[in-house]
């Protein structure tokens, strides 16, 4: 069988992953704000995806942030300065460097 490869001009768009390292920043910076924080876009949806993501959100509740996870952003409501520090709290962080 023979086969032939003509090249052609390519076209079209490709969105890229978000970064899990932007993310876990983001989250962070969230939690440690003043005010509620929009985390949109494609970090929206690794939010709810990546252990390593899912370990550091757990970890940011246990000092006192919330979450609203929604399609298309992420609603984080920053830690409580009136709970910290917290005696006694052990942070489960499993395999997340963050």
């Amino acid at each position: 069988m023979d086969v032939r490869i003509t090249p052609v001009p390519l076209s079209g768009t490709v969105t890229a992953p978000a970064s899990k390292s932007d993310v876990h920043r983001a989250l962070i910076c969230a939690a440690l704000s003043h005010g509620t924080t929009d985390i949109r876009s494609a970090k929206a949806q690794l939010v709810t995806v990546s252990h390593d993501i899912h370990a550091t959100g757990h970890c940011l509740r246990m000092l006192g942030a919330t979450f609203e996870y929604h399609p298309d952003h992420t609603t984080v409501h920053p830690l409580s300065r009136e709970r910290l520090p917290l005696p006694h709290t052990t942070l489960e962080c499993k395999s997340s460097g963050s």
